[in-house]
């Protein structure tokens, strides 16, 4: 997640940094002015949705007796499908 927050900021430096480029890179200016306005967006729902699912995540390492902090949610998107295949057979 801190990856695509700092994608986006790179994203917003180079525009601020085109913004003195002159008639040269308008249309670039107006795509990355375009697509900063989107991305921004979807960079704030996607941070909404991953905490909800850390949460949830949390949530359900309790359930089965673990500590969140000693199984974050990363660790645990990985480990979680071969638990499931180890109870389904």
């Amino acid at each position: 997640m801190q990856a695509i927050v700092k994608g986006l900021e790179k994203v917003r430096f180079e525009l601020q940094s085109s913004e003195n480029d002159g008639p040269i890179s308008e249309v670039f200016l107006k795509t990355l002015k375009e697509f900063t306005a989107v991305a921004a967006a979807e960079v704030q729902s996607l941070t909404v949705l991953y905490t909800e699912v850390g949460r949830k995540a949390d949530a359900l390492a309790l359930y089965f007796g673990e500590d969140p902090a000693q199984c974050p949610f990363e660790q645990g998107q990985f480990s979680l499908p071969g638990q499931i295949n180890f109870f389904s057979w």
